[in-house]
């Protein structure tokens, strides 16, 4: 061995190189010796396909989306916003602008690209940053498994595990968990996600110019993005644009043509606040209640379920806009209020609310649901879960009943005062002391005859009618009930309005017609109408029933709708003080109840009712629902007839007021002998008039 260095042969300069070459070999023999030790302390050959299955049985989160009945999406639910898009489904620009600049070796290399770290440290060193040294693989690698920390051993057991993971799954897979999973800024996870916050579109709808600017995200999504800085995301749109003509993938002109793009970045407002907010609160409730215990539901947020509802969303645009457009209305009636006491001990008026809730009395779909005036500044829905007094809303269930007792229109009361156990109910008028029919009672919504007939009925067959009815309210046991004592919602007195134009029949609200998971899978479907529907009295009671209302909107507290009365018709209701004050109508295919009132229980003072603050709303909504949905006019049943009758003593006379009556039941063709000859004049000269 010592010859071999020292002959004459070998001169010294030789032995020198020969020397160099073997302590290089020694040197790289030692080096792979030590790295591999070093790769074996780390872990690297311990790698298993079971730390891979995080990424391999990646799910895709998707929010839970709201559809209304056509399947638009009206609103969704997420803890962080997910919108999964297949690979499949992706546009081929987007794809081409994040490979261009993020990974443009990526259909090629085995899970790392040792050309592009190199490529990378050499740009970096240049102060230029296009292009990164990770590639998709690894960063899918990174974002699931490991830390962000910039250390050898997290790098070495990166480009481990995702030369693994790309023997294990396939490039496109790959790229649909990296699309779908990374976050994007503004609380957007995905491509998805952020083509909805940023241009309020879906991913296939993007631009080639709006494709480089979400492409240009996945660098540093949190400083870039163009909801904080747009002057730093259009940089790097261009970026990605001359990345895309360095790879072939689009010519100089079209990257022109998109870098010159107007892009239209919207200010992100969420969908659950925009459309119909207050429903949307109350489906995600429904949901829960409907979908407690199933086996695989855990959590509403992010679940994917596809969530098809009763909402009809021209009709909730109207109603909305109806609500807002009466604000002068509404804010008027507030600076007339009784002044209420804030937390800081100071008065000032209170804010005067609306609520409104749409129906389809045939089906019991809730079409519209208006709970507030601004859902941002309350969340609270007065429309589902405001209790409040219905005044004489409430009595439509009472007079029904009557008819149904075998009592008639033309049935003549006293009107005079009364006292039940220290309730002692007052005409709104002052009327007193004088002849009524029960129709006139009704149309002109006098409360002494009301409390009469509810004593005379037997205020536990109110109570149980009013339930058939629909009220899932409580109802208290006593007189004031039949007068409104008892607080309901708006639905409550949705549902007892639909029995009518519904033939008689109560048919049970419902929000969600069918729940799907993202796979299409049917959950839950609603109860058919069948189901939740139950005849509550007979169609001729009914009808008696819609031809009193038609006279309150023609010559009742509802006159103000007088132009309205062949198609719709309805009933007005105030509580004490016009604390509450409602119009509850309907044509044959819609049911509208409006309430305007206070959250504080506010007195509106005089000149406040029903008619005056929530007749407007309803008519001004109606007169246009109904070209959204024209309806046909009533129609009587067989077995009723009509007559016009003198509205005080409830004999037939042609001055009198139209009142319809079951045959067999028509009232007297005799003058009342307890009217006067000249009563008898005044009248007739009155309904001439």
């Amino acid at each position: 061995m010592l010859r071999f260095f020292y002959t004459a042969e070998n001169p010294p300069r030789l032995r020198v190189v020969r020397l160099m070459f073997i302590g290089t070999n020694l040197a790289v023999v030692a080096g792979l010796l030590a790295g591999s030790l070093w790769l074996r302390d780390i872990g690297v050959f311990a790698i298993t396909d079971a730390r891979l299955e995080t990424i391999s049985d990646w799910q895709p989160q998707d929010n839970a989306v709201v559809l209304d009945r056509s399947g638009q999406k009206i609103g969704e639910f997420f803890a962080a916003d997910h919108v999964f898009t297949s690979y499949g489904d992706l546009p081929a620009h987007l794809v081409n602008a994040i490979i261009a600049i993020e990974d443009r070796a990526f259909w090629d290399h085995v899970g790392f690209d040792p050309r592009g770290i190199a490529r990378a440290v050499w740009r970096n060193a240049r102060g230029r940053t296009t292009q990164g040294g990770s590639t998709i693989t690894q960063q899918v690698v990174r974002n699931f498994l490991l830390t962000r920390e910039k250390r050898l051993e997290r790098k070495a057991m990166e480009i481990a595990l995702s030369y693994r993971l790309e023997r294990r799954m396939s490039k496109q897979r790959i790229f649909e968990i990296y699309t779908n999973s990374m976050f994007l800024g503004s609380g957007s996870y995905g491509v998805g996600a952020a083509a909805k916050r940023y241009f309020g579109k879906s991913i296939q709808d993007l631009s080639l110019g709006e494709s480089a600017m979400l492409a240009g995200l996945f660098k540093s999504p949190g400083t870039i993005n163009p909801h904080r800085n747009l002057k730093a995301s259009r940089k790097r749109q261009l970026q990605v644009l001359k990345a895309m003509v360095q790879a072939k993938m689009i010519t100089s002109q079209e990257a022109r043509g998109a870098a010159g793009e107007k892009l239209n970045v919207i200010r992100y407002e969420p969908l659950n606040s925009r459309i119909a907010p207050y429903f949307v609160d109350d489906v995600r409730q429904d949901v829960e209640r409907v979908l407690k215990g199933r086996p695989g539901f855990q959590r509403l947020e992010g679940s994917g379920l596809r969530i098809h509802t009763t909402l009809d969303t021209g009709l909730q645009t109207l109603a909305d806009r109806i609500t807002k457009e009466s604000a002068p209305l509404l804010d008027q009636a507030s600076r007339k209020a009784q002044w209420v006491q804030t937390s800081q001990g100071s008065l000032q008026p209170p804010r005067v609310e609306a609520a409104m809730v749409v129906v389809d009395p045939r089906s019991g779909e809730i079409l519209a649901m208006i709970g507030g005036r601004d859902w941002r500044q309350s969340q609270f829905n007065r429309a589902s879960s405001g209790l409040r007094s219905p005044g004489s809303a409430i009595k439509p269930v009472l007079y029904s009943l009557a008819l149904m007792q075998g009592m008639k229109w033309s049935d003549v009361f006293l009107v005079t005062p009364v006292n039940y156990s220290n309730y002692r109910p007052r005409n709104a008028d002052g009327e007193s002391m004088t002849e009524t029919t029960m129709m006139r009672a009704f149309y002109k919504s006098l409360n002494t005859p009301t409390v009469e007939l509810g004593e005379k009925l037997w205020i536990h067959a109110f109570m149980d009618h009013a339930r058939g009815m629909g009220i899932r309210s409580h109802i208290k046991d006593e007189f004031g009930s039949v007068l409104g004592s008892s607080a309901l919602t708006p639905v409550d007195l949705a549902r007892v309005y639909s029995v009518f134009p519904n033939q008689g029949t109560l048919a049970e609200t419902v929000l969600i017609s069918r729940i799907e998971d993202r796979a299409g899978n049917i959950l839950y479907t609603a109860p058919e109408l069948l189901q939740r529907s139950a005849p509550v009295m007979p169609q001729t009671i009914a009808h008696l029933m819609i031809e009193g209302m038609r006279n309150v909107v023609q010559i009742g507290t509802g006159a103000m709708a007088k132009d309205l009365s062949q198609l719709a018709v309805g009933k007005t209701g105030t509580s004490d003080d016009a604390r509450d004050n409602w119009f509850c109508g309907f044509s044959s295919n819609l049911v509208a109840v409006v309430w305007v009132g206070t959250d504080d229980n506010a007195s509106l003072g005089s000149g406040a009712a029903g008619s005056t603050l929530a007749l407007p709303i309803w008519k001004r909504f109606m007169k246009e629902a109904l070209t959204l949905r024209p309806a046909a006019p009533f129609i009587a049943p067989p077995g009723i007839v009509t007559h016009k009758v003198q509205p005080h003593y409830g004999y037939q006379t042609d001055e009198g007021v139209p009142m319809p009556f079951l045959i067999g039941q028509e009232p007297p063709e005799t003058p009342s002998p307890y009217e006067s000859v000249s009563e008898r004049g005044a009248y007739r000269d009155l309904f001439k008039k």
